[in-house]
């Protein structure tokens, strides 16, 4: 278990940088031509691990919110599955649950401390911005803000 919000804080990203020979840029343009390779059950394996928990559904004029499951929700509903096939115990199957949401909590913190130290913009607004502005991710983006570190 994390013992600090900053235990295990990741080195940071490259400089920001708009140059078309930085790391930077190299990296935003990875990300770019990543839908240009996708095979197979690459698109089927996105959608599975897609735990954005609302998506707006545009059909013609109409648009609503889909409700999909929750990144713990997920993990917790593969816990389940794990335990049933291999015929855990209640004792042994709440030790697992357990465990699986202490990673699960360690795990957002992480993430969270990571997106308000670097305060970084998505590589979609930036792709957007240098380098195609037509261009669309292969799953929407999780509701998610970046709030300027200070802010909050």
């Amino acid at each position: 278990m994390l013992d600090s919000a900053s235990q295990f804080r990741a080195p940071g990203p490259p400089a920001f940088s708009t140059d078309k020979s930085s790391v930077f840029y190299k990296h935003a343009l990875e990300v770019y031509h990543a839908k240009d390779h996708l095979m197979g059950n690459d698109t089927a394996t996105a959608n599975f691990w897609d735990c954005n928990p609302f998506v707006l559904q545009r059909e013609g004029h109409v648009s609503h919110f889909k409700r999909q499951i929750s990144p713990g929700a997920h993990w917790l509903g593969i816990t389940q599955t794990a335990c049933k096939q291999e015929n855990k115990t209640l004792t042994q199957s709440c030790e697992i649950y357990s465990r699986t949401a202490i990673a699960l909590a360690d795990a957002f913190i992480r993430c969270w401390d990571t997106k308000y130290t670097f305060d970084l913009l998505r590589p979609v607004t930036y792709i957007n911005r240098y380098i195609d502005p037509q261009w669309r991710p292969l799953l929407k983006r999780p509701p998610f803000r970046n709030i300027p570190v200070g802010i909050v």
